[in-house]
């Protein structure tokens, strides 16, 4: 138990993953209706265990690339257990089905998803690395169609909409932060494959095409144009970074991708949250 209350220390910390659950949960909230709140709890659950479950068994995986380029890490230096940190990912892995058996759909994306990781994690070293981005984030989509399934109990293009905008800043997310990364050989890395120039305009494409989904969503969703006016706000500082980045880089412009990546949708949704809370 001490080995994963210091891995989630290290690398879950509550103080940034609860909110970011508790952000997406309630800032995609479709209706409002009797038997709200276990809703809400269900999905709360359902979101940061299946974050959990990834984060960790993505850490697991990397392992001896951890022992190359970070060291320091608990799972990496050896101080944490991989076999403690692989039992915690199985208990949530059960507690994501159990749960999840509250409809036979919501069961059955459940299980989809675990399937599609599963197979992933395996074919995954095979990818072009400058691709692994595209399919290791999948659960970006998953989560809100799964989301407004629970609140509607009906399937609905406006979560395949959410999906695109959360998925797409999520990649959009790797590709800025590793601007300029240098890792040691014989390790991959955007700068060598890629070069500062085309990272900066992948990320740069990534964030367009993430607006443009996040911006359908907000379209034909409620009490949304907060929403909307957050979203263009960040996309246009997010570009003007990146521009900036490319004509001058700077590793501390850089880390700030590190947080303007996941607060690119966390800010939006956040806004709606609290306009439905305060109209409802």
């Amino acid at each position: 138990m001490n080995a994963v209350v210091r891995y989630i220390a290290e690398r879950y910390a509550f103080r940034i993953t609860l909110p970011l659950a508790g952000v997406l949960v309630l800032g995609l909230m479709e209706v409002s209706e009797q038997g709200m709140l276990l809703s809400v709890l269900h999905a709360f659950v359902i979101t940061w265990l299946s974050l959990f479950a990834l984060r960790a068994t993505d850490d697991l995986h990397a392992i001896t690339e951890d022992r190359m380029s970070r060291p320091q890490r608990g799972l990496s230096s050896g101080v944490i257990s991989p076999q403690a940190v692989q039992r915690s990912v199985w208990y949530a892995l059960a507690v994501i089905v159990i749960v999840s058996l509250y409809t036979l759909p919501l069961f059955g994306m459940v299980i989809a998803c675990m399937m599609y990781y599963a197979i992933w994690f395996r074919v995954q070293e095979q990818m072009p690395y400058v691709l692994r981005p595209f399919g290791s984030n999948v659960v970006f989509v998953f989560l809100p169609v799964y989301i407004s399934w629970l609140y509607t109990d009906t399937f609905s293009l406006s979560s395949v909409a959410a999906g695109g905008w959360i998925y797409g800043a999520a990649i959009a997310h790797e590709y800025a932060h590793n601007i300029g990364q240098r890792r040691p050989e014989p390790l991959p890395s955007y700068e060598k494959l890629m070069g500062t120039a085309k990272t900066t305009g992948m990320a740069s494409l990534l964030f367009l095409m993430s607006c443009l989904s996040g911006m359908s969503y907000g379209y034909v969703s409620e009490d949304s144009s907060i929403l909307l006016l957050i979203l263009i706000l960040h996309y246009l500082i997010n570009q003007a970074l990146l521009l900036t980045m490319l004509r001058h880089p700077s590793t501390t412009r850089v880390r700030l991708f590190y947080v303007l990546g996941y607060t690119f949708f966390l800010l939006p949704l956040l806004a709606r949250a609290v306009t439905m809370l305060v109209m409802s």
